[in-house]
């Protein structure tokens, strides 16, 4: 979903009203088996992953460092399945290297939480 709201922009007041009914489950099926129909308005369409990643993060190799470009898009997914995808490819595009960090939330043995 792409949209960039403007302040007294009907269309955008809108896409926020359908988009919180959306999240609430109160979004109006239009068929009886519960499927609903969302407008190309609404969001965009894309044939895969990537292009939905390019077309939301353009430039993202060179515009990664700026938050408040960062701020201003987001991916909204039906369940974490879908943000794992979107989460492991989104970092492939950004120039370095990939470092992994470990982190315990509890430790099993107070004896042993100074090594962790």
């Amino acid at each position: 979903m792409r949209r960039v709201r403007v302040l007294g922009d009907i269309s955008s007041e809108n896409f926020e009203k359908e988009l919180l009914s959306l999240g609430e489950g109160k979004f109006p099926p239009k068929f009886a088996s519960d499927l609903i129909s969302i407008s190309f308005d609404f969001c965009v369409s894309v044939p895969s992953l990537n292009e939905l990643i390019r077309h939301v993060f353009p430039d993202i190799s060179n515009k990664y460092k700026d938050c408040h470009w960062l701020c201003e898009r987001v991916i909204l997914a039906p369940g974490n399945e879908n943000v794992n995808k979107i989460n492991e490819n989104i970092p492939k595009k950004l120039p370095g290297n990939s470092i992994t960090y470990k982190s315990v939330d509890a430790e099993m043995d107070k004896e042993q939480a100074v090594y962790y």
